[in-house]
């Protein structure tokens, strides 16, 4: 099975991830999982720390307002 994650900028999304990868790791041993986040959120420190694969991506902050600049 292979598992694709994501989630960052903050702790409060890593976190919950890294436990989903967790628990599939205990539940099935040969899993594979990746995680997909950005060079400069938490990401890239807690996902290293526990040992995991991540692939980074570009992304820009979604503003709340309407802008074209939410396109990208």
């Amino acid at each position: 099975m292979r598992i694709l994650l994501t989630g960052g900028g903050t702790a409060g999304h890593i976190n919950p991830a890294l436990a989903i990868a967790e628990t599939a790791k205990q539940n099935c041993p040969n899993v594979q999982i990746l995680f997909v986040g950005t060079e400069r959120g938490k990401e890239k420190e807690l996902v290293s720390r526990e040992g995991y694969d991540m692939m980074p991506i570009r992304s820009e902050a979604f503003r709340r307002s309407l802008r074209l600049s939410n396109l990208k």
